[in-house]
This record gives C-alpha cells, structure tokens and sequence, in this order.
C-alpha cells in the first residue's frame, strides 16, 4: 500500500498506550500499523501505589519524576510514528464515564 496520510488513534493504558495507524480510504480503511507505548520505561507503572509507601515528600518527587518519564516516552513515540508515517489525523479514545480528578496526593 502506498502511504498517502494516515490517522492515529490512542487508547491510554496504566503505564503504556495502544496505538493504530490507520490508513487506506473511508470505504476501505487498513490498519498499517499497531503498536504498545511504554509510558513507563523503567519505572513503577503503579505510580500512586507505590507512592502511598512513601514519606510525604518522597512520594510527590516520585510522582513528578514519573509524569516527567510519561511525558518524555510520549514525546519520543509521538515523534517516532511522525517520522515512520505520514501523520493526517490523531484521536484519542477516553474511557467511559465520568471523568474524575486524581485525589491530593496527601489523601492517599
């Protein structure tokens, strides 16, 4: 198939994300590519379990230098599949739901 745009859609995951490149037309649509992200390389996927073990201001640095790891693997997939393919369209699929804001890390 000769790559002429290709839309992305992401499911978030603890820890990682799915992604399908899609491709093709409306009427015939293929996937061109499937892919697990590892928002988590090297680090605790379980990030607010392993926090509650922690002293106060251990688990917020902890916290922090994870969001800090997710967004950078996210960043460099991100780019990863702009440079492997020819990027038209993104989306991202949300659970279903309410969506709820993460609690005080001093609550949990």
């Amino acid at each position: 198939m000769s790559e002429r745009g290709v839309a992305v859609g992401f499911r978030a995951r603890t820890g990682s994300a799915e992604a399908v490149i899609v491709g093709g037309s409306a009427s015939t649509p293929e996937i061109v590519d499937r892919r697990t992200i590892d928002l988590a390389p090297g680090i605790e996927r379980f990030v607010y379990h392993a926090a509650r073990e922690l002293e106060p201001e251990r688990a917020a640095a902890f916290v922090r230098d994870a969001e800090r790891a997710a967004r950078g693997a996210a960043r460099r997939a991100l780019r990863g599949l702009a440079k492997a393919h020819d990027v038209v369209a993104v989306g991202v699929a949300l659970g279903k739901g309410p969506r709820r804001a993460l609690p005080k890390l001093e609550s949990i």
